[in-house]
């Protein structure tokens, strides 16, 4: 292979050459947002938060392969990473796997400048004698993409790769669903999930901003999904609108998805709920809430409620950084719990494989 001197672009943006995934607006408004184009109006004034929070590229992720032993990136960023509590390269980096002899295996993940919004990264990839190598890579956590160049070595051969055929998952979240605190993109529990079952995941993760408006209901209706997981208590029980919210924002969504089965999950113990008894008392009755409806609403089934108590199952103190948010090894357990499950559930509903079969082998 010749050197990147004659070094030619892969023109991500261009379908035959890649597949991008969780971009809702790509298509209509040529920008990266995770948002609905014709609904960001109607969501900055039921919550100004929330377009800026859209246009962080949590989830996405491009697919595509090549017999390229080089990619080198460059980006330009909304903003140098900025969070003290999170590392640079999950704010800002892109991660790249390999799926090779059914394996996702990571590769390298880019080091973003912590002074400049822009930066580039040099990645070599494995050599493959006989066959192309498959790709993913996933975009930066808490930062928007402005700008993306992408180059391979001059007479490589590129081509969109879809290793996730069937309609995406989507969770419904808050920081925690948006990455927050993995060292990588492709270590958020929804990117963990995803390689585990074989499945895209659409990230409607919006850090401390999961409030359940009615306009995000609506931006839920739009979305081309196989599955919906609820996660928001957080935010929303924080808020104190679960109660009056929840109900009607399940109802919209099926209006659209009437049959898609939707797991309703209530929030996992804060580390420092111990010495705040007013603090765990509301947290066991907004668990009550959610569970009476997921027993009750017989007209909102199929529906699973998943209990955030069963989701981290050892001591949850070397799981987060800060008591709240989830580092690296917090992050495997959940996904772990997850499979576990809701799994199975997921199978019987028909909506994933078998274990032991993955829909990448194409």
């Amino acid at each position: 292979m010749s050197s990147m001197n004659n070094a030619v672009n892969l023109d991500w943006q261009d379908p035959s050459k890649a597949t991008l995934y969780g971009c809702s607006s790509c298509q209509s408004s040529g920008r990266l947002d995770r948002l609905p184009a014709d609904l960001l109006t109607s969501i900055g004034q039921s919550n100004p938060a929330l377009p800026g929070l859209g246009r962080m590229t949590a989830g996405m992720m491009l697919a595509f392969t090549t017999d390229s032993q080089i990619l080198d990136l460059e980006a330009s960023l909304f903003e140098p990473p900025l969070l003290n509590h999170m590392a640079a390269t999950g704010q800002s980096g892109f991660d790249l796997y390999r799926f090779s002899e059914g394996l996702w295996r990571f590769i390298d993940v880019s080091r973003p400048s912590l002074t400049s919004a822009d930066h580039g990264y040099r990645f070599n990839l494995p050599f493959s004698a006989d066959r192309m190598g498959r790709y993913l890579l996933y975009f930066p956590l808490y930062n928007a993409v402005k700008g993306l160049r992408l180059k391979v070595e001059s007479g490589a051969v590129c081509h969109a790769w879809q290793p996730y055929q069937d309609p995406p998952v989507l969770i419904y979240g808050t920081s925690l669903t948006q990455g927050a605190c993995a060292s990588r993109p492709g270590l958020a529990y929804p990117a963990m999930l995803g390689r585990k079952w074989g499945v895209a995941i659409t990230n409607f993760g919006f850090s401390g901003n999961a409030l359940l408006e009615p306009v995000m209901a609506q931006a839920i209706t739009r979305q081309v999904v196989s599955a919906i997981i609820i996660d928001c208590e957080a935010n929303a029980g924080a808020a104190d609108v679960l109660e009056s919210r929840l109900p009607a924002f399940i109802e919209t969504i099926r209006t659209v998805h009437r049959q898609t089965p939707l797991i309703l999950v209530s929030r996992m113990p804060w580390l420092g709920e111990w010495h705040d008894q007013a603090f765990h008392e509301r947290r066991r009755r907004y668990h009550r809430f959610q569970q009476a409806m997921a027993e009750t609403r017989q007209d909102i089934e199929p529906l699973l409620y998943l209990s955030g108590e069963a989701l981290l199952s050892e001591d949850a103190s070397a799981c987060t950084v800060d008591g709240i948010h989830l580092n690296d090894h917090g992050f495997a357990m959940l996904a772990d719990q997850f499979d576990r499950l809701a799994g199975p559930w997921l199978v019987r509903q028909g909506i994933l494989k078998q274990k032991g079969v993955t829909s990448c082998e194409n």
